[in-house]
């Protein structure tokens, strides 16, 4: 069920929208992006340098940035430097060897972040306004 839900958000996410790439350190385009979706990032000494090669999808929803390589160790701590633990934490699941869920402590924005097989994806969805149907 937890994966099936990932897939939708993952898709719900991703939408229409065009593939982007970039490389470099890391580190300012995703606090730029995490600000961008809600998250409040306070300024932090000794945040490692993250060196990588990503593409990403993004809408008015979230986004779903794909890190390639072995990178999920220094996403993970640097998402944790920010966050603190992950409010929910797997080792391993069918699909993915690691996984962490992170979520704004002023909104309900959340932040997966996970190991594949090709290196890290972080998918991040924005607090959904609800809607009331007219009855």
């Amino acid at each position: 069920m937890r994966r099936l839900i990932t897939v939708f958000l993952s898709l719900a996410v991703v939408g229409c929208a065009q593939t982007r790439t970039g490389s470099g350190d890391l580190r300012p385009f995703l606090g730029q992006l995490l600000s961008e979706h809600e998250f409040h990032l306070p300024p932090i000494s000794n945040v490692p340098t993250m060196q990588a090669t990503w593409s990403i999808k993004k809408d008015s929803n979230g986004f779903v940035l794909d890190i390639a390589g072995d990178s999920f160790a220094v996403v993970d701590k640097y998402l944790r430097s920010y966050f603190g633990a992950p409010e929910l934490l797997t080792e391993s699941t069918l699909e993915y060897q690691s996984m962490g869920v992170f979520r704004s402590k002023r909104t309900s924005a959340s932040i997966e972040c996970f190991r594949t097989k090709t290196g890290t994806r972080i998918t991040c969805v924005k607090k959904q306004k609800a809607q009331h149907s007219a009855r």
